[in-house]
This record gives structure tokens, sequence and C-alpha cells, in this order.
């Protein structure tokens, strides 16, 4: 009689095989962690790589070679490296192409904008993760951005890329540092949270989330195409002289700043719930100021001619 190997035996044989594949080649499989994990990997490490794939993607299944060779000839301490299929984690950053590899610097993401498919894409992601171990970005708020931009003034500081955000859009953060890291030789990249800088949300008439502003030599260019790393390099990079320019507001003076505040807190009463009645007061009243004015110039007497003899 002919032996036949039983089918769970042929399942467990594949198997081995793969694996014993695996191993001679150096390739170790890397177990996709969830995004809770993440979140805690986050904020414990000083330098975390992310491969962000998911379960039905081609090129995803080159993962474990490539992050194996990343972990094997990057020159960073303490550089931890994980892989996730966690769609949640995905939208946390905005990515929705895969793969991608995210760089994490304290927790301060930076997303590679290159194409995973090279065959050289192991060296340039090597390089650029020894070139990306600092912050490219730099944080700009009400106290600082007119001492370190410099913008309305035109001088010394060079030309600025900014930012401007709220929570609404931070998940594109990442990206924007992809931008700064690109540009950092020639320009500065920054952001501003509106919601924790007002001044500059109403000095720069900020509406929607994002709104990207170049600023160079006095004046002002806003950034309306489609928000992605490569249209916004084109832009710092010299597109933005197709843009309408504006001349940079100087800082507002104090007492421009009353009088603001002042019209805005009349405002605020005119359109509020007693606004009717306010203004029918403060027109009575008007009108009862000029009617005593009147009267006591009517009333004032009269300083008499005197002849001189």
């Amino acid at each position: 009689t002919r032996f036949k190997m039983s089918a769970p035996m042929e399942v467990k044989c594949f198997y081995f095989l793969i694996l014993s594949f695996c191993c001679i080649f150096g390739i170790v499989a890397f177990e996709s962690i969830n995004k809770q994990t993440i979140d805690q990997l986050r904020s414990s490490s000083d330098f975390l790589v992310v491969y962000y794939g998911t379960a039905n993607c081609e090129a995803c299944l080159t993962s474990a070679k490539l992050l194996d060779a990343i972990r094997d000839n990057s020159l960073i301490q303490d550089l931890k490296i994980i892989k996730t299929e966690d769609a949640e984690a995905a939208k946390d950053l905005s990515i929705t192409t895969f793969p991608q590899i995210v760089f994490f610097r304290k927790n301060n993401p930076i997303i590679y904008s290159e194409p995973l498919d090279d065959e050289d894409t192991t060296d340039d992601i090597i390089m650029w993760l020894s070139n990306n171990v600092e912050v490219a970005t730099k944080v700009l708020d009400d106290d600082n951005f007119e001492h370190l931009t410099q913008a309305s003034t035109g001088a010394t500081t060079g030309d600025w890329l900014v930012m401007f955000y709220s929570e609404e859009c931070s998940s594109l953060l990442p990206s924007f540092e992809g931008v700064s890291a690109i540009i950092k030789q020639r320009q500065n990249g920054a952001i501003v949270n509106i919601d924790k800088s007002p001044k500059l949300k109403k000095r720069f008439n900020i509406q929607r989330c994002p709104t990207i502003i170049f600023f160079r030599l006095g004046k002002q260019y806003t950034f309306n195409a489609k928000y992605d790393t490569s249209a916004l390099t084109s832009f710092a990079g010299g597109w933005y002289k197709n843009m309408p320019s504006q001349k940079v507001l100087p800082l507002p003076s104090p007492f421009d700043e009353l009088v603001e505040n002042i019209a805005q807190d009349l405002k605020n009463v005119i359109n509020g719930p007693n606004g009717s009645l306010v203004v029918m007061v403060t027109i009575a009243a008007l009108i009862a100021l000029m009617v005593v004015i009147a009267i006591c110039f009517v009333c004032a007497p009269r300083q008499k001619d005197t002849k001189m003899d």
C-alpha cells in the first residue's frame, strides 16, 4: 500500500518549509501591533519606526525584509521598529495609501514621502532616518511669531512656510513635517496652533483648517491647492510666485487693540439678547444729549457789545 500523508500533516510540512526559508534568508516576521500598543510606544520611545500596511496590500508582503534591513543597518541608537495593519492607527495620521513608513522622534511624527517599491528603498530610508533625527518644524505662537519670522519687515530671518492649524486638522502635521524636512536647508517650516494663538488667527484672518501661508520679504502668499507633500514643496520652491501676494500687516499697536476690543464689545452687546433695547436706549440718550446741548446754547447769556468813549 502506498503511504498517503494526511491533510494536517501536509499543512504542517508546508509551514515548516516556509519557516525554514525565512530562517535561512534572515527574514523575521514582524507581528502586527494594534493602535493602543502603538500609542504606548509613541509616548515611551525616543525613536520609533512604524510600518503601516494592510492585509490585502501586495507591496506590504515584503515588509519583513525591508524592516529587517532597516533594523540591521540603522545607526540610530535605541531605534524601535514595528508594523501595524490597524486602520484606526493609520487614520490618526491621515494615511490613506499603503504601505507607509512613519518615523516618531519623541512622539513627533514625520512621514516618508517617497515610494517603497524601489530597489534602493532601504538605503534611502536609512539615510532619511539619519537626516531627520531632529524635528524640522518650528512652533510659533502669539508671543514669538513676529520676533522669529520678522514677517512684516521682511528682515533677516529668511522665508517661512507656516501652517495654521487646530485640533480639527492636526492629523496633517506629520506630512507637513515631511515638507519642513525637505526645505529646511533653504527655508523655514513652522506651525501655529490657532486655538492657542487667537491674536495670530485674527491678524491673518484664518478661516479654514489648515491654512498655509508663505512669508517672504514682507509679503504673504496663501496656498490654495490640494494638500499634499509634493504640492507644498513646489509651492515653497517657487510656485508661490504664481499666487496673488499681500503685504504683511504690521503688529497692531496697543491703541489699535483697545479700539478694536471696544468695538467688538459693542458688537457683542448689540448682537446679544437685549441688543434692540440697548440700541433704542443709546439713540434716546444721544437725542437727549443733543437737546440739552441745544437748550444750553439758546439760554446762555449773550455778552453785550460795549462802546468805547
